[in-house]
């Protein structure tokens, strides 16, 4: 026995539904990764090109340049719990509630 035709369709629209809802779900954890990532090339970069070069060169690379980046690789630490907080959607409402003083209610 086959199913109706209206019914062969609400579960071909249930599937799409489900199927997009992955793809928008995938899609946002990719776009959480890359900003991540950005900000670990970024800020780390520089402390592994000094201390390559210093490696080589200890005398080529200025005081304040390792000041720099130590600083940025600093900052790394700073904004990962910053990123990783604000690509997630329970810490955002959570975060709102706190904000609104709407913390005791549900």
């Amino acid at each position: 026995m086959e199913p109706a035709k209206g019914q062969r369709t609400q579960a071909e629209k249930l599937l799409n539904r489900k199927k997009q809802s992955q793809i928008t779900k995938e899609r946002r954890m990719f776009v959480s990764l890359s900003y991540i990532l950005i900000a670990y090339l970024v800020t780390w970069s520089p402390f592994h090109i000094t201390f390559d070069v210093a490696y080589f060169k200890p005398d080529s690379v200025p005081f304040k340049w390792y000041s720099v980046a130590y600083s940025l690789a600093y900052a790394n630490s700073m904004l990962n719990p910053i990123l990783y907080a604000t690509s997630s959607h329970d810490f955002r409402t959570a975060f709102k509630r706190i904000l609104t003083c709407k913390i005791l209610k549900k």
